[in-house]
């Protein structure tokens, strides 16, 4: 963790300054599809409660939770191949203080693709598990819920390094998926560790930046239907808007601090495996840019 530290420290202004560009789209757009869902959620309860047919709101529900997901995938792999190009370019020298997302053009181009498939069937594998052991405990026993803990447990060591071939090693899809399934099985104490201790942080972070959304729920509810309305403008809408707004583009930003140490755990397990060190991809990334 201090030399995942070290490394967001020294590159502090270069590292947020393009990640704050390339996510300020993706957090408008997530912010407007989440607010979606919200409502979405309070139609489908509505329906529930009232013993109204439900088809009408879950459809819209479970369309927003698809968006949604696709958005957040898509985002993820942007932020990602950012952090990885900036790691790259760090080794090799030739990063500096006016690097920008026009620099890193090619680096997005080659990695961002892959990263979204390699994210997008990491999702489909723990959704499987999760619909086999969750569909035995509603029909067979409610104790098949501790497998699907164990296995989930068991599967986020591996999973959580499968991008990292992609920007360290040149792989393509299955091998990335091969290779660092095996370095995160390597690495797996050190791994839940670096999640354990980045999770905990990143939660109290985003609980201090969701405050003011939750002020601004808490009254839309208190007050529905005249919540700073007045007359086709509805103030209260905006404050829920931007306050969410913050939200997730805050979570987002912190991203780096879970990316970089798994990046550098998947950098040391390599080595201990293969005898390679992120030195010997240098070469490739100047290529690629």
């Amino acid at each position: 963790m201090t030399d995942s530290f070290n490394f967001i420290q020294r590159n502090a202004l270069v590292l947020f300054k393009n990640l704050a560009l390339a996510i300020l789209p993706i957090a408008l757009i997530q912010t407007f599809v989440s607010l979606r869902q919200v409502n979405s959620v309070k139609g489908l309860m509505g329906s529930l409660y009232s013993l109204q047919d439900l088809s009408s709101n879950s459809v819209p529900y479970f369309q927003s939770v698809l968006t949604s997901t696709l958005i957040s995938l898509a985002g993820y792999a942007i932020i990602y191949s950012i952090c990885a190009a900036i790691m790259l370019k760090d080794e090799s020298g030739a990063l500096n203080p006016k690097t920008n997302l026009k620099d890193l053009k090619g680096s997005l181009i080659a990695f961002a693709p892959n990263t979204l498939s390699v994210l997008f069937i990491c999702m489909l594998a723990i959704a499987a598990v999760a619909f086999f052991f969750g569909s035995l405990a509603a029909s067979a026993s409610f104790w098949f819920l501790i497998p699907l803990v164990v296995v989930i447990i068991l599967l986020i060591p591996p999973l959580s390094l499968t991008v990292f071939p992609l920007y360290f090693k040149n792989t393509g899809i299955k091998d990335a998926l091969i290779e660092g399934s095996k370095t995160g099985w390597k690495k797996k104490g050190s791994i839940l560790a670096i999640l354990l201790i980045s999770t905990l942080l990143l939660y109290l972070v985003n609980s201090f930046l969701a405050i003011p959304y939750y002020i601004s729920f808490f009254l839309g509810e208190l007050f529905p239907g005249d919540f700073l309305q007045f007359g086709f403008f509805n103030v209260g809408g905006i404050i829920s808007y931007i306050t969410l707004f913050i939200s997730i583009f805050g979570n987002l930003l912190l991203i780096p601090f879970i990316f970089i140490p798994l990046a550098l755990q998947y950098c040391s397990g390599r080595e201990e495996l293969e005898g390679v060190s992120m030195v010997n991809e240098v070469e490739h990334f100047e290529n690629i840019e």
